[in-house]
């Protein structure tokens, strides 16, 4: 066993970028829309709390103790892995009715995150992230907006006393923007890096709190959106492998 990976893993999950920070996000961007109180977690809202969290410790964002792992020994966050603690948190929490609409959303998010791990022929999403060239950078970008658009009518609304349901689409969001924030950034620059996709988080779950009866009746358009997005990103690797 290598301590100091058993350290960081700790650190990953309990305080950055997932543990303390998330629960930061999740806490700062309920107060900013003003949505009710939480009542006590159920069980299955607990559970959803629990497998966010294992997912966003994962997150590729600047400074965060996952990007060094393994120093020498363990397993690198993985995208896979990262994608099916999100569903199982989105499972427990969303809305019991899965409809047309959001099946064709999820498969939208799922395929633009696959062809990030096809661009890339690696499933490290630190890998991913710090992937040169243009072509990845789009499918980083596709997959990022396909993430944001589909996660609204993924969980549902977070405008309620849930805080499964917030904490999942806050998660969802970070993970999405973490694929834009460069990789590398040191010092300082990781400071603001970290604190630029946290704001853009709470901003982000702020204004889909806001307008969710909006986007109840948008439904159709944003699962069009998500289906599209998928394609853009096929037609990009597909583009970049004849050039």
């Amino acid at each position: 066993m290598d301590p100091l990976g058993v350290l960081e893993a700790v650190v990953a999950l309990a305080i950055y970028p997932g543990g303390v920070f998330l629960a930061g996000l999740v806490v700062f961007a309920g107060r900013l829309a003003r949505a009710p109180r939480w009542h006590t977690p159920r069980p299955r809202e607990l559970a959803a709390l629990i497998t966010i969290d294992l997912a966003v410790a994962g997150a590729p964002l600047p400074a965060s103790p996952a990007g060094t792992l393994p120093p020498t020994a363990g397993t690198a966050p993985d995208l896979v892995v990262a994608a099916l603690l999100v569903a199982a948190s989105v499972v427990l929490v969303a809305p019991r009715r899965w409809d047309s609409r959001r099946l064709l959303s999820a498969a939208g998010a799922t395929t633009a995150a696959a062809l990030a791990v096809i661009a890339t022929a690696s499933l490290a999403l630190t890998t991913i992230t710090a992937h040169p060239g243009g072509e990845v950078a789009a499918v980083r970008a596709i997959a990022a907006l396909a993430v944001l658009v589909a996660a609204p009518l993924l969980c549902g609304s977070p405008a309620g006393p849930q805080p499964g349901r917030r904490a999942a689409l806050t998660g969802m969001a970070l993970l999405g923007l973490s694929l834009l924030v460069p990789a590398g950034l040191a010092g300082w620059a990781a400071v603001a890096g970290a604190a630029a996709a946290g704001g853009a988080t709470v901003a982000y779950v702020v204004v889909v709190s806001s307008t969710h009866a909006l986007l109840a009746r948008m439904q159709t358009l944003l699962s069009a959106a998500c289906g599209a997005l998928g394609a853009a990103a096929i037609v990009v690797v597909l583009v970049a492998g004849r050039a």
